[in-house]
């Protein structure tokens, strides 16, 4: 069972596993322990907060840049 004052709600968890793309009816065909559940949601979680990281490297990449340019 999902220890609700630690984390996230069970409720919580398959909105994020959702709003990834996730459709819980396919995903609960294959009757996943709660546990599976948690660790699809904490890879989601990383995945989004790899995709943040990345896009902030870009982008101060992007700033650097302008920032030679002007001095050229």
């Amino acid at each position: 069972m999902v220890d609700t004052r630690k984390g996230p709600s069970l409720e919580e968890i398959w909105k994020v596993i959702e709003d990834f793309g996730i459709k819980r009816k396919i995903f609960e065909i294959s009757h996943p322990t709660e546990e599976e559940i948690l660790k699809l949601y904490y890879f989601i979680k990383i995945s989004k907060r790899r995709q943040r990281d990345k896009e902030t490297i870009k982008r101060l990449r992007e700033y650097v840049e302008k920032l030679k340019n002007r001095g050229k």
